[in-house]
């Protein structure tokens, strides 16, 4: 692999641009400038980023290879995947980088770009459209184009395997992901998209990220907190009076009574699940099947799934 630089890579660009669900241009720019100027934060009062880890990370490391090694089986593509994590720089704003997950060898001239996901089947439903399509969730959209930037290349197949299960549900990590991997494929749980580079949209992400750079990291002011952890962030010692202005009192006093709804809905949230519970209580001495083994299952007329209760969670 080669050098790192600390720029914007595929990864921060969709929190640099706003879209992302799991990181905020605060946290990336806190990475960045902790990357160029170590000791950055803690000379500066900001709280320091930390690797942080989960289980729904370590399954995506863990089957990274799998889903190459899929990716490469497949009919239309059928072909090695190379240059893994080969290392790209924008021809124009160097510090706009990337590591690519890797590329067909056997596409026409230009080559085709490979980038590899794992989800559960509940994000899945709920992001993705029909396989074959470019209809990827905003966040991979945004990755997928950075990528391309990078490298000069103008299409990507992005493949997706979905684990029927969220993977912060299970404990350890399998031994062999390949095996796992096959088999999901065989289930119908391997996905692939289509992917072409867009010139307008990779044009328009430039420009946001030139003007991050340039107003944020090269000057060592910290963007608009977005959220209430970027507060905790950037403000580790707060001290002092502040006059609020009317628009602030107005966000207090909606903020106010936001709280005061919030604990009658939950109280009101608490009766209907008490509720509902004593009415499954009175019943469950006449199951209508045997599906329930372990649990209450609630079902409207219908047939439709309502609510479950193991006797600890009530969904």
């Amino acid at each position: 692999m080669g050098s790192k630089p600390s720029g914007i890579s595929a990864s921060r660009g969709a929190a640099i641009l706003g879209l992302s669900k799991w990181s905020t241009p605060v946290e990336v720019w806190l990475k960045i400038m902790e990357e160029r100027e170590p000791g950055f934060c803690e000379a500066n009062g900001y709280e320091k980023p930390e690797h942080e880890t989960n289980m729904v990370l370590e399954m995506g490391l863990a089957f990274e290879d799998a889903v190459c090694t899929l990716a490469a089986k497949k009919v239309e593509y059928g072909a090695e995947i190379w240059k893994r994590e080969k290392f790209s720089q924008h021809t124009v704003l160097e510090y706009v980088t990337c590591h690519q997950d890797g590329e067909y060898i056997n596409c026409e001239t230009h080559g085709t770009l490979h980038e590899g996901k794992t989800t559960s089947i509940f994000y899945y439903r709920d992001n993705f459209g029909e396989p074959g399509t470019d209809r990827i969730p905003q966040e991979y959209a945004v990755q997928v184009q950075h990528q391309m930037l990078c490298t000069g290349i103008d299409e990507c197949i992005l493949s997706v395997l979905v684990f029927p299960f969220r993977q912060d549900t299970i404990e350890e990590i399998p031994a062999d992901p390949l095996k796992w991997a096959a088999i999901l494929d065989e289930m119908g749980y391997f996905h692939q998209y289509h992917i072409q580079a867009d010139p307008e949209l990779q044009n328009k992400m430039l420009e946001k990220y030139r003007k991050f750079w340039e107003r944020h990291v090269l000057t060592g002011k910290p963007p608009r907190a977005r959220t209430y952890r970027d507060i905790r962030r950037l403000v580790k010692a707060p001290q002092g009076t502040i006059v609020a202005t009317k628009q602030l009192e107005r966000w207090s006093s909606e903020y106010k009574d936001i709280g005061e709804e919030i604990a009658l809905a939950n109280k009101r949230k608490a009766e209907l699940k008490t509720n509902i519970l004593e009415f499954m209580r009175t019943r469950a001495d006449v199951p209508i099947d045997d599906e329930s083994v372990e649990r209450w299952i609630l079902r409207d007329r219908k047939g439709r799934r309502l609510h479950s209760y193991n006797g600890k969670t009530f969904r």
